[in-house]
This record gives structure tokens, sequence and C-alpha cells, in this order.
């Protein structure tokens, strides 16, 4: 099969010189690569910024021997006899510079199941599926040539939240986050606090809690088993005390009544938990998969430091702005909201109060997530009480207030956080 059209690429020029009204339709959506011609490539890239430099592009203004023949602009020209044919010109270059793009990516998948040293086929799959992924389709709804398309479609969209008042947004359970960040966006937020906070806790809750209102959860937890997962969901959904799992002896028919019955009503939530997941790799796989059946709107990572990847790295900080950026793109790309734990450095030990420096190995966290929240015990709670009251700071929100707090009062027994 020919995998270029040297009279559709030429055509497409000729009709950009002689209407140049065309270039601010082509060019959006239109990649210098898809040319196979390299003359033809270096001459829409030379038109291109004529036109953003606000020049006239016509043959006598266009010519710079430096990147083509003054003969062959003209050749291309006389060669036009409408510019009506423009979009079929148009398909014919791009499906074939896809389709060169898709041949160029089969031959890095080869190269990636060759690899001896990936030893998870998950791993193998997961990278293939991104090179594949790589290969940008063309999407010309993406694509606003005009403000007024813009400011139409965001009204529209405020109108459709502001019908819905209130439940525009899936809760989180707690009033004071709730006012605050005004509910479950498709955002990529970041909780950390220092070990034995609770912030595993807080996390399940709010994951539950989304569940509970339709939302479909993934956790990813590399910390505790998927059956530790259950039984801390089972003691805040029904207010179970915990030592009833961890000292069986303790359970009584009263404690057996109430976790039957809250147990039944956690087994019915649309929630998906993976405690043999450990690569930042598998996790986008499986949420791509997931997303592809319509079986995902928030996902839980417990927690980013416990988390490898592939990829070669020099260092934790490298290793951290890796994996935090394949959840940033992964988390956009299928408009879900991502909540994922970290960890303090130990410098935060020997502060009053954590700030965003504090988070552990990189400073891209901070960078990537749009909300940054923190788990904090002031010094005069942290003695092992009942309940401990615990700050919820944002320090963090692209989209709102910053550095405000809130306590909540977190009764260890059920691992369960009350607002005060």
């Amino acid at each position: 099969m020919i995998i270029y059209n040297q009279e559709a690429e030429k055509a497409i020029l000729g009709c950009m010189i002689l209407d140049n009204s065309l270039i601010r339709r082509i060019q959006p959506n239109f990649k210098p690569e898809y040319f196979y011609n390299t003359t033809n490539q270096n001459l829409y890239c030379h038109i291109i910024r004529m036109y953003e430099e606000k020049k006239a592009v016509d043959i006598p203004i266009l010519f710079d021997a430096s990147v083509v023949d003054i003969a062959y602009i003209t050749e291309i020209c006389n060669s036009i006899a409408t510019t009506l044919n423009i979009k079929h010109y148009i398909n014919i270059v791009r499906n074939l510079g896809i389709r060169r793009e898709l041949i160029k990516a089969s031959e890095k998948i080869k190269e990636i199941v060759l690899n001896d040293d990936i030893e998870e086929i998950d791993v193998v799959k997961s990278e293939s599926l991104a090179v594949i992924n790589g290969v940008q389709l063309p999407d010309n709804q993406k694509v606003h040539t005009k403000a007024f398309d813009v400011v139409l479609s965001s009204l529209n969209a405020l109108e459709k939240r502001y019908k819905q008042g209130y439940n525009a947004y899936r809760s989180w359970g707690l009033d004071w986050l709730q006012i605050k960040t005004g509910g479950v966006k498709t955002e990529y937020t970041i909780l950390a606090a220092r070990p034995s906070v609770g912030k595993t806790a807080l996390a399940l809750q709010l994951a539950k809690t989304i569940a509970i209102q339709g939302g479909k959860v993934a956790i990813f937890s590399l910390e505790m088993s998927s059956e530790d997962c259950i039984n801390r969901m089972i003691c805040n959904e029904g207010n179970v005390n915990k030592d009833y799992f961890d000292k069986p002896g303790t359970l009584d028919e009263e404690g057996w009544i109430k976790i039957n019955k809250t147990a039944a009503n956690i087994s019915s939530l649309p929630i998906t938990i993976y405690d043999d997941i450990f690569y930042i790799e598998q996790i986008v796989l499986k949420c791509e998969e997931l997303k592809s059946e319509n079986q995902l709107d928030f996902v839980l990572i417990d927690y980013i430091q416990l988390l490898e990847t592939s990829k070669k790295t020099a260092n934790p900080n490298e290793r951290v702005a890796h994996i935090s950026r394949l959840i940033k793109k992964m988390q956009q790309r299928n408009k879900i909201h991502v909540l994922a734990l970290s960890q303090f450095n130990r410098e935060s030990e020997n502060q009053s109060e954590p700030t965003l420096k504090n988070l552990r190995d990189s400073g891209s966290l901070e960078q990537d997530a749009s909300n940054v929240w923190f788990l904090h015990v002031p010094a005069k709670a942290e003695q092992k009480e009942e309940i401990v009251e615990t700050q919820l700071i944002i320090a963090k929100q692209r989209e709102g207030e910053r550095n405000i707090k809130r306590t909540l009062k977190f009764y260890g027994k059920t691992q369960k956080f009350y607002e005060s």
C-alpha cells in the first residue's frame, strides 16, 4: 500500500495559497508531519509562519529560496482548478499521515514486547497501549475557532449545573468540604498526612460516600489488603467497633447483627478494590479499561510513594514526578476524580503545621494536583484519645480558597470523621 499522496499534498498547499482564509480552518487540526514530502512540509510551516505574522500569503511574497523553489510554488498553484475540494484533500493526507504514525508505533510496540527488562506482562500491555494512545486521531469538534462558540458552550454547561443546584456534583459527605470545594469534580487531589493520622480512613470514607451516591469507585490499595479496606468501610458506615475485626473474641451478638447488616449494604456498592497492582502503568491501564466500560468515576490510590514504575529513574523525586504526571494525564483523559494519598517528608515533624514543601519526594505533586489537602493533628491533641481533633487543611485549590482549615473529630474505634 502507498502511504503518501503527492498530488493531494500539493493540492492542500495550493488551496491555502490561493485562498488564505482556508489557512485558519486547516491549521488547528492539521500537523506538518502529515506531509510525507519534506519540501511540502517545509512549505506548509512557512505558510503558517507568514499567516501568524499577519502577512499576505501569495506567490511573490511567499517565495524563499531557502524553503522552496518559486517554480515549484507556481506549479502547485497552477494545478488547482478549485479550492472546493480542500476537505477531501485534507482527509487523504491526514489519514495517510496517521497510518505512517501507526506503523512507527507498531515498531515501538515490537521493541517493548521484546524488551527482556520488562518482566510484568501488564506493564508490557500498558506501555504498548500508551504508544497507541499517543497517536492522536483528529477531532474537529474539539477546536473552537471563535470565542463565541466557547462562551456558548460554557454558559450551556453552567445553566445545566444551575438547574441541578447543589446536586450538580456529588457530595463529599462533609458539609464544610462540600461548601468550600463545590463537590466532587473531575480533578486530581492529593491528600497528605503523617503516618497514623487517619488519611486512609478519611479517603475510604469519602470513596464510600461517593459510591453510595452511585459513583463508580476503583480503589488501588498498596498498603493494606482489600479485606482490610472493606472492614474499615463497614466500621465507618455502620458505626461498628474496629475491635470486632482486630480482636474477634470481643464480638457479641449485637456486633454480629450490625456487621451483617452493614456488610450487605457495602457489598451492593459499585466499588472495586485492587490490592495486587503496584505499577503506575498497570493502574493507568486498568483505569482506561474500566472507563471504556463506563465503570469508573472516582479513583483512590493509597499511596503514591509506594507506587513503582517501569521507567528507569535516577532518584525518588524523579520517580514520584513521573508517576504523578501519569496520574494527571490519566485523570484528564478520562474526566474522573483521582484522590491520591501522600506522605510528608521528615521536615514536617519539626513544624507546628505542614506546608506544601512537606510533600514527600517531589514538588511535582503540588504542581500537578488541582487540590492539595492535609490532615494534621495539633500537638495538644496527639495523645491517644478515643476521639482525636484533626485539622483538615485545604492548602491548594485551583478554583477556590486556599490555606483554610476545619477541625474534624476522628473516632478511631469506627474509623469515622465527624464535623465539629
